[in-house]
């Protein structure tokens, strides 16, 4: 059963598929950080967020997968449709302070074919 924090984290995720984002964005406290590990990116403070989901020409939608709970943290898999055939594989961490996101880290990775060696491992 999802816990508060992860209900909160799925709805947020919905405002940003429906690309209501300052309600989106109302879920961060007004000093969130949110990171980008491979891009290198840290976008600080709501007003900051807001204006870079306005910018976004086109944004991605989320299908969540998967949620678990350890802490403040909520970890959301899901599948990020870019428009461009296969869905990436994405990692979300949220963490939560009074019920709010205070920080966000996201991991983004595209599809891509599994090496023949480990084929005698592995399932599909």
């Amino acid at each position: 059963m999802p816990t508060n924090d992860e209900r909160v984290a799925t709805d947020l995720l919905q405002l940003f598929n429906e690309r209501r984002f300052d309600e989106y964005v109302a879920g961060f406290t007004d000093d969130a950080v949110v990171i980008y590990p491979q891009s290198a990116e840290r976008i600080v403070g709501a007003d900051n967020l807001r204006a870079m989901f306005h910018a976004f020409e086109s944004p991605p939608t989320f299908a969540v997968t998967n949620t678990r709970s350890c802490g403040g943290d909520v970890i959301v898999e899901a599948d990020g449709d870019y428009g461009g055939g296969e869905p990436w594989k994405v990692v979300i961490i949220y963490t939560f302070r009074e019920r709010r996101v205070s920080a966000e880290t996201a991991y983004f990775g595209a599809p891509f074919e599994a090496p023949a060696w480990r084929a005698a491992f592995a399932t599909k």
